[in-house]
């Protein structure tokens, strides 16, 4: 959290915003170092608290507060919705780089254990080519993280803007920046994702049916740029801001 208050200054008169400000940015500061820095002295803190009773704002610093904590609470979801990303793809990967394997050494491996399974499509025929099947339902399933993790960081966004300051501390912020990085990444089909582009050639080039495509994430993707075929629609950003709105 930043903020560009005069910490060494602090007056009774002070807004409730900087007040705010100052307040959560003590919080934020406990949070990163583990209790063992802090911007404010006990005093400190409690001239600010009777200075919002005062006039009174206090009901205004409990409505940031239980944002504040709902941040925190959401701060985890966002984790765990990147990690689920980053099991996606890795589940993804090792499959590709399993057919790319197969696909090398065909002639090595034991023809019995060999089936359409096993190629990345399903028919040399234009007329009945199918991309993989499993691979079509592990890119569903990497879509759904993807979209899971996006819905959670609109969120944290969308907690931030009702605040009307900035609650995320410096360390989080420093998580959700390497997690939009991962979405970037993603967006851009780079390592073993790339396998994508490949189905989307095949696709442009009318070697592969659109009727002979089973996933609609799969078959989006294909007829749509990646980055507009994951982009949150306004939909799912009104059901994201219901569930914050939910529990205000």
């Amino acid at each position: 959290m930043t903020s560009t208050i005069n910490f060494k200054k602090i007056t009774p008169n002070m807004s409730l915003q900087d007040k705010a400000k100052l307040l959560f940015a003590d919080k934020n500061l406990k949070y990163d170092t583990i209790g063992k820095e802090s911007l404010l002295t006990a005093g400190e803190e409690d001239l600010l608290i009777k200075d919002a009773q005062k006039n009174n704002q206090i009901r205004e610093l409990n409505r940031i507060n239980n944002l504040f904590n709902l941040l925190g609470l959401l701060i985890i979801d966002v984790r765990v919705a990147a990690l689920n990303l980053e099991l996606a793809i890795s589940y993804m990967d090792t499959y590709v780089m399993t057919i790319y394997l197969i696909e090398t050494h065909r002639d090595k491996v034991n023809n019995e254990s060999v089936n359409d399974k096993s190629s990345y499509f399903t028919s040399s025929d234009p007329n009945i080519r199918e991309p993989n099947a499993t691979l079509q339902a592990k890119w569903d399933n990497a879509v759904h993280c993807y979209k899971e993790l996006c819905k959670k960081m609109y969120m944290v966004e969308y907690v931030n803007v009702l605040a009307g300051i900035n609650l995320i501390s410096n360390e989080d912020q420093k998580l959700l920046d390497l997690f939009k990085k991962q979405l970037e990444s993603f967006c851009n089909l780079e390592g073993l994702l790339g396998i994508m582009k490949l189905y989307k050639k095949f696709f442009e080039f009318g070697l592969m049916k659109e009727s002979n495509i089973k996933s609609p994430f799969f078959l989006d993707s294909l007829k749509q740029d990646i980055k507009e075929a994951l982009e949150l629609i306004e939909e799912e950003k009104e059901e994201a801001k219901a569930k914050i709105d939910k529990h205000l």
